[in-house]
């Protein structure tokens, strides 16, 4: 079974919800967050040894530390984000297998790409906010669509 890894710069409340579903933690969690005042408090609790902390703007030697520290859990892994904030080096992209759950509909509307696209489907009168699974390449929300 491949390692679990998964990055969040907001509450982390998918990755509580997805685990429990799966019935399985995450092997290593990746925040850039400064502060954990409002982090899921359950993932906190059961998964308290297993978090790790970056910069809130990494940069590609910041992740290559995280590798370095967390070698064997990146040999044979599975990188998911949640609520991740930030682009991830195309490097790591081609490197890894890492999927991002986008919410919003870009299959239907690309333009509902980046930040907010929810707020954004809701103020813009769209029809379908909706969901995507993609794959994460070096560009924002630009990679193949698993699941729409």
């Amino acid at each position: 079974m491949k390692h679990w890894i998964t990055f969040f710069s907001q509450t982390g409340s998918e990755i509580n919800y997805i685990s429990k579903q799966l019935g399985r933690k995450p092997d290593l969690i990746i925040t850039n967050r400064t502060d954990l005042i409002d982090v899921n408090p359950e993932l906190l609790t059961t998964c308290q040894n297993r978090f790790f902390f970056i910069p809130r703007k990494p940069t590609l030697d910041d992740y290559k530390f995280v590798i370095k520290k967390n070698k064997k859990l990146f040999e044979d892994c599975i990188i998911t984000l949640h609520g991740y904030l930030r682009i991830v080096p195309g490097e790591l992209c081609e490197q890894y297998e890492i999927v991002n759950g986008h919410p919003g509909a870009i299959t239907l509307y690309p333009e509902l790409k980046g930040f907010n696209p929810q707020e954004r489907a809701y103020n813009g009168g769209y029809k379908i906010a909706g969901s995507v699974i993609h794959r994460v390449t070096a560009g924002v929300d630009e990679g193949e669509v698993i699941m729409p």
